[in-house]
């Protein structure tokens, strides 16, 4: 997961995160999971997100959607 770290990818989001609210889990094309944050409805969309993070409260990495 490292190596992707400071990266930008399409991530499907499949739905909220029920870590915390405005949480949302998602997939790359390489099955890495992403948490990304977002007041948004962002279910079963395709977005592109900034990989920030590795967090071992949460599994995956967190990061940040753009083009918002």
């Amino acid at each position: 997961k490292r190596r992707f770290l400071n990266t930008d990818m399409l991530v499907l989001i499949e739905g909220k995160s029920k870590l915390r609210t405005n949480l949302w889990e998602g997939y790359t094309d390489n099955y890495i999971k992403v948490l990304v944050e977002s007041g948004l409805n962002l279910k079963n969309k395709l977005i592109r997100v900034h990989l920030d993070s590795i967090n071992g409260v949460y599994p995956g990495l967190l990061g940040t959607p753009l083009g918002f």
